[in-house]
């Protein structure tokens, strides 16, 4: 296999994984960023693209988000 068609099945991987990141992202949206619940279907249509691009960073920040409560609810006991 030469390093172009590597170079294309490796992109067209990363991109998958980022159009189910969006998917995942786009119905966690209002837990992750407080100031985008209430946010429509359009909101969610329209952040999807840059989530798949960026869905490592995307996902990092969404694993911090979901567990920063629980670090929260721990100190306050």
């Amino acid at each position: 296999m030469n390093s172009g068609v590597t170079f294309v099945s490796a992109l067209e991987w990363y991109l998958r994984i980022g159009a189910g990141v969006a998917l995942v992202f786009a119905l966690l949206v209002p837990r992750v960023v407080p100031s985008a619940k209430g946010g429509s279907i359009l909101f969610r249509a329209l952040i999807s693209p840059g989530v798949a691009i960026l869905w490592p960073l995307v996902v990092v920040r969404t694993v911090r988000a979901l567990r920063a409560p629980a670090r929260q609810e721990k100190h306050a006991s």
